[in-house]
């Protein structure tokens, strides 16, 4: 299955020269997905557990099974004022 990765905030600047796998397994929720790129991540790859993720421009949570083409989008939290 592919996947449309979108990375937000702190994510896209510690993560953009990340090579990730072509294709991912056909039956993956966002939790599995998670892990699976915690696993390829260089360095500290908490923030992706840490982070909300949306599928399609909806706000997904973990268990949600995902599809071929799906874009999945990781927002990390932001704190300021």
């Amino acid at each position: 299955m592919k996947l449309n990765l979108r990375f937000f905030g702190r994510l896209s600047e510690d993560l953009a020269s990340t090579v990730w796998p072509e294709s991912f397994p056909e039956e993956l929720t966002v939790s599995e997905l998670r892990s699976l790129l915690g696993a390829h991540a260089p360095g500290d790859a908490s923030a992706l557990l840490t982070c909300m993720v949306a599928v399609n421009t909806e706000f997904a949570d973990d268990g949600q099974a995902l599809a071929d083409g799906d874009e999945v989008a990781f927002l990390p939290p932001v704190s300021g004022g």
